[in-house]
């Protein structure tokens, strides 16, 4: 963060020594780096959309509607490759929300 890389680039970069190596069955390093960068840098997420009190859904919903269908399709194959069990519960979690509100589910 002080070398001005971006939260992306941080989860990318960020590895622990082989001896602080336990797996990723229960969670991922990627959000641990997440937390903390947001922790010290905030929650704007620079994507100017996540600054307003309304869901881009409200304002959206022909786009996030359409945007729910290839979120399915990702979120498929994400789940498809998945190994890590909270990963899978939030994968599964989010691809039954997108079947049932899929006006909603592309802005979470």
């Amino acid at each position: 963060m002080n070398q001005g890389k971006d939260v992306y680039t941080l989860m990318r970069e960020t590895h622990l020594p082989e001896a602080l190596n336990v797996g990723e069955s229960y969670g991922k390093l990627t959000w641990s780096v997440r937390g903390i960068c947001e922790g010290y840098a905030g929650w704007f997420d620079m994507n100017p959309a996540t600054m307003y009190e309304v869901p881009a859904s409200a304002v959206y919903a022909d786009i996030t509607r359409l945007a729910g269908e290839a979120r399915l399709k990702a979120l498929t194959a994400l789940r498809e490759r998945c190994r890590n069990t909270n990963e899978r519960g939030w994968l599964d979690y989010s691809i039954r929300l997108t079947y049932l509100r899929p006006h909603e589910a592309s802005v979470h």
